[in-house]
């Protein structure tokens, strides 16, 4: 609660959350939240990802094992990669897109959810009748706008067979290239971007052990200093929202100060334009491609 307090006191007036979050909880701790906000927000939320199912022994279990999460990050990777296997991914029909939205709404203590999300869908999952349904859905107000937020091959597939499905996409931002080169940014099309610092940072380690000295190199071309994550992260941030120069970078963070940093850096436009942009020129030059898993 600290930490969605502290987003919205810096200015952040957009939430991303899902069904399967926080071993099912992420909904009604953004729901708990929502009635403290002075101005309006959007939310977006997704389906698709069935959360483990809990029971009241469970949940106590669950409680017991964030406490434990916070003191040993080895421990907190275990036990999150646990959880996350017991997901149930496929959940597209329509009748599982009816019970969750239903939850959703519960969770969320909304009557109107602003965007609506399948959730690492494939091309198959996307059919007419689910279409059919979230259209209604949007007809009566229960929902704003719905779309996927699944990976960027998966959107240029879908846009072609299904393109309902894709007024509004959420993707991972890579800085190899531009992941949704060859899909229009039509008028009315919602864009968000997720990843740009996770998959940003494990860009940077590979060509950083593929070439060592590409972090001084960029440094000193660029007049930052990109060994520093204090810079990285915030110039990674505002990378993206050039890439394209529409829609919303969505990030996380557990950190209270590592929020209002991040959301200072966009306000106060740290950065020059000109210096963002080289950043990703030199990010997308094709010999820095050429290492293995890039």
């Amino acid at each position: 609660m600290q930490l969605l307090r502290t987003a919205y006191d810096a200015g952040i007036r957009h939430f991303d959350v899902a069904r399967s979050y926080g071993s099912g909880d992420a909904e009604a701790l953004l729901g708990e939240f929502l009635p403290t906000c002075r101005e309006p927000v959007s939310v977006a939320t997704k389906f698709g990802l069935k959360p483990p199912e809990i029971g009241k022994g469970g949940r106590l279990l669950v409680s017991l094992a964030r406490r434990i999460m916070r003191f040993s990050p080895r421990l907190r990777a275990a036990i999150g990669g646990k959880s996350r296997s017991m997901v149930k991914s496929g959940a597209f029909s329509v009748d599982d897109a009816r019970l969750a939205l239903e939850k959703s709404l519960q969770e969320l203590r909304l009557n109107h959810i602003p965007v609506y999300l399948l959730h690492d869908c494939e091309p198959a999952d996307c059919t007419a009748e689910l279409a059919a349904f979230l259209s209604e859905a949007v007809a009566s107000g229960r929902i704003g706008a719905f779309g996927v937020a699944t990976g960027a091959r998966q959107i240029l597939q879908i846009d072609q067979q299904s393109p309902a499905f894709t007024r509004v996409v959420q993707y991972p931002f890579s800085l190899i290239a531009s992941a949704l080169e060859g899909l229009p940014m039509q008028a009315g099309r919602a864009v968000f971007k997720h990843g740009a610092v996770g998959n940003g940072l494990a860009e940077l380690e590979q060509w950083s052990e593929r070439d060592p000295q590409v972090v001084s190199r960029w440094s000193a071309e660029l007049g930052l200093d990109l060994a520093d994550p204090q810079t990285r992260v915030p110039l990674l941030l505002n990378a993206a929202l050039l890439d394209p120069p529409q829609g919303v970078v969505l990030f996380r963070s557990a950190k209270v100060d590592s929020i209002e940093r991040n959301v200072r850096s966009v306000i106060d436009k740290k950065f020059p334009e000109d210096q963002l942009r080289r950043f990703l020129d030199l990010a997308r030059t094709p010999a820095q491609h050429d290492s293995p898993g890039v």
